[in-house]
């Protein structure tokens, strides 16, 4: 079983535990590991970890940096990267300024990033 990780830019990590649900807004700085049920907004200015059992639906994930392994039902933000792992599931629109999504992953919606066209391309 993979654990979940976050990198803490702010020197702390809050974690949501696998028996944790949540109806409403998650809001804080630094960075969040969501192992359990967000039904709602997650906006943080850190990394957002969406663990491999973790579920976010009916609201939008911002953040630093998006890590998802888990299932995401909504838009995700990211002023730096976003990144789709292997189990992940996600539905719902993807913006950032690097997006990577790995192969097995479960991905519908639209993807908004900025990209540098070759010359012969532009």
């Amino acid at each position: 079983m993979a654990q979940s990780k976050a990198v803490s830019t702010k020197g702390h990590v809050t974690i949501l535990g696998s028996d944790t649900r949540v109806h409403g807004r998650v809001t804080g700085e630094g960075d969040i590991v969501i192992d359990g049920t967000v039904e709602g907004d997650i906006t943080v200015s850190g990394h957002v970890t969406i663990g491999e059992h973790g579920k976010v639906g009916g609201g939008s994930v911002d953040g630093h940096d998006v890590t998802v392994e888990g299932t995401i039902e909504g838009e995700v933000r990211a002023s730096g990267l976003v990144h789709i792992g292997s189990g992940a599931k996600v539905r719902g629109d993807l913006s950032g300024a690097t997006i990577g999504i790995d192969e097995g992953a479960s991905f519908a919606g639209r993807i908004e990033c900025d990209v540098e066209l070759p010359a012969q391309l532009r």
